[in-house]
């Protein structure tokens, strides 16, 4: 898929009723899970292709295990590209449906002055593998505009209970957390009601 290949450039992005992008969402939902799935089999395809070739002292083999090794690990890029542009691309629809579902409720600023061919200018975030989720969302809003009362907005960042997981990780990798079941005490521990509002 190119960019966006759902929308019409010469639709109104108002004319885009909320359960269709609904679909559209569910659609990039299965393709993030299905990609995630190849990704974790090809990662440990690539991992015990290194364990052969380790544990192996024929020259011949090991050249054979060094290409294979190296084919997955283009295989786990090429599929580490398609999840970023699936979340980018979920990130748009999300942010304009739920800027409709605010114009339905009354909100007659949203999306007021906002063309669709105006979603057109994230094309280069959208591929530019630098830009991550969270910048790519912020570009979002600023093309869709804010809305009034919308701090459930789904372009506002991941929220605090997906950064503390994030940063429970990060202590993980950096041998704050010795281990996966002390990580996930401390994951409970931080996951209290808490607003995601930020």
């Amino acid at each position: 898929m190119g960019f966006l290949d759902w929308y019409d450039r010469d639709r109104k992005l108002t004319d885009y009723a909320p359960g269709e992008l609904r679909r559209v969402e569910e659609r990039l939902t299965i393709r993030e899970t299905q990609s995630l799935s190849r990704l974790e089999r090809l990662e440990e395809e690539r991992e015990e292709i290194f364990r052969r070739g380790a544990l192996s002292v024929a020259p011949t083999r090991r050249r054979v295990l060094a290409r294979l090794f190296a084919r997955r690990q283009r295989e786990c890029e090429e599929i580490e590209r398609s999840l970023s542009h699936i979340t980018k691309e979920a990130l748009i629809v999300s942010g304009i449906r739920f800027r409709i579902e605010k114009r339905l409720e009354g909100d007659s600023s949203a999306l007021k002055k906002v063309a669709a061919k105006a979603v057109d200018g994230l094309a280069g975030a959208f591929e530019d593998e630098t830009v991550d989720g969270e910048e790519f969302a912020g570009q979002v809003r600023s093309v869709l505009g804010k809305v009034k009362g919308g701090k459930d907005d789904p372009l506002r960042g991941i929220g605090q209970r997906a950064k503390d997981v994030l940063a429970v990780w990060n202590d993980f990798d950096a041998g704050g957390i010795a281990g996966v079941e002390e990580g996930l005490a401390e994951i409970r521990k931080r996951m209290a009601p808490v607003d995601e509002e930020e």
